[in-house]
């Protein structure tokens, strides 16, 4: 028996393009949850190297303080240093008031000074013993070297005089140089000349 087929052309061609349809719209739905996905999974690598370029700057910046913070120490380090080049050059600075002060208490109250020469003195340092001592100092020692003048009425003022400058750590080098007796009448008394010196070379303690 021969089958009849009762639906029209136009219906047959329908159906073809609702699967052509279907099929376009589930292949367009697959290429965007793809490209979603897609989308997705670059935004977060795109976080996660954001963050990660967030840490890398942090430590950058702390490493570039920690860098500033070393110049500075090292600035500071080589000021030190030259500040104590130049104190080993120049010698510790001694007061002249602090000298008169240690003179004075030395000398006897009816003794009197009537000059007092004030001279800085050099000394090369050229013995290798003398260099162990002083490895960080210059190549020179310097001293203040005092030539004091003065008068007494006896001799024994003179002596206290000089014994008490020798007593006195703040002098080194002390050396009566001369006591002459003078006279103008009846008058007498003592002209004397005093040598003495204070170091001036820079020590760590």
């Amino acid at each position: 028996m021969r089958e009849v087929n009762f639906l029209p052309d136009w219906y047959q061609a329908v159906c073809r393009q609702r699967m052509y349809l279907r099929t376009q719209v589930f292949a367009t739905g697959a290429v965007a949850l793809a490209g979603l996905i897609t989308l997705l999974v670059s935004y977060r690598q795109c976080e996660a190297a954001t963050q990660a370029l967030h840490y890398t700057s942090q430590k950058a910046e702390q490493a570039v303080k920690q860098v500033h913070q070393l110049d500075e120490m090292l600035s500071l380090q080589h000021q030190l240093v030259g500040k104590r080049r130049i104190v080993s050059e120049l010698g510790l600075p001694v007061e002249l008031s602090r000298v008169i002060s240690e003179l004075n208490d030395c000398l006897p109250r009816e003794a009197n000074f009537t000059d007092i020469e004030l001279k800085t003195q050099e000394t090369p340092l050229e013995s290798i013993a003398d260099r162990a001592k002083q490895p960080n100092a210059s190549t020179v020692t310097r001293k203040l070297a005092l030539n004091l003048k003065g008068i007494a009425p006896t001799e024994s003022d003179v002596t206290a005089f000089w014994s008490r400058l020798i007593q006195r750590p703040f002098f080194t080098e002390v050396r009566l140089v001369n006591s002459i007796e003078r006279r103008n009448g009846e008058h007498r008394w003592r002209s004397y000349e005093i040598t003495l010196a204070i170091p001036l070379d820079h020590t760590d303690e």
